[in-house]
């Protein structure tokens, strides 16, 4: 009888564990992904008057470079040029990059769009944490509401390594009263998946591990009990 307890008690133990290998949660840490942003999201204006909006990247590591193309409602607002010593129209440099290269830096206030490129030059170290990347102002011209559009941006490290970052859209309203307009405060992947040759969603390296160990807990669980039962069978043969 002692024997039957003790095989039972064992039996149950393992049993536990297979299932305590199978339903633990895996959960891995990360650093935050990068985010491109307006700020503010949401500028109000009235007809006439001018304000700024500044292009930030927060919480970024180790970024040596950085290019943006923005898209804006050029029937209600316009870029105001922030060198009219320079040809063309210019949008203003942030204070974070120092020591730092404009490669891209122009406004068309026709097509309603702003290129805008810049990089570190040695020995300057790469930067990591959050900025302002360049300051816009902008004039308005007629009553409505003009998206801020993040059309693309990519950020680099010094080895020319692309940084996965997130994108936030804003808008400025032109209005009476100078309202600012409410805009949706959620970040888009900055980067679709396109997904496998079979149209299935491409798998992360966290992903893999965590449906790898969830794996080998229904393996380990699904033996436990196999063992436990050969055991009982074994024990009432005797």
């Amino acid at each position: 009888m002692r024997q039957l307890v003790n095989l039972h008690s064992i039996l149950a133990a393992v049993v536990m564990a297979g299932l305590a290998i199978a339903l633990y949660p895996v959960t891995t840490t990360a650093n935050p992904q990068a985010l491109v942003r307006t700020d503010p999201s949401s500028l109000g204006l009235r007809n006439g008057s001018q304000g700024t909006i500044s292009i930030r990247v927060d919480d970024v590591q180790n970024m040596y470079g950085m290019e943006f193309h923005l898209s804006f409602d050029p029937n209600i607002v316009e870029v105001v040029d922030a060198d009219p010593s320079k040809p063309g129209i210019q949008i203003q440099p942030g204070d974070w990059l120092k020591n730092s290269f404009a490669a891209v830096n122009k406004a068309d206030n026709t097509t309603g769009k702003i290129d805008y490129a810049v990089t570190l030059l040695n020995p300057a170290p790469p930067v990591s944490g959050s900025g302002v990347i360049a300051t816009i102002t902008f004039k308005a011209k007629a009553d409505g509401t003009s998206p801020l559009k993040i059309d693309k941006a990519i950020l680099a490290t010094r080895q020319a390594t692309e940084i996965k970052a997130d994108w936030q859209d804003g808008a400025i309203g032109v209005s009476l009263l100078g309202q600012a307009p409410s805009v949706q405060q959620s970040a888009r992947p900055g980067t679709e998946s396109s997904g496998g040759p079979s149209g299935l969603p491409q798998l992360s390296s966290r992903d893999i591990l965590s449906y790898g160990v969830a794996g080998l807990g229904v393996v380990a669980f699904l033996g436990a009990l196999a063992l436990g039962i050969v055991a009982v069978f074994i024990y009432r043969r005797k």
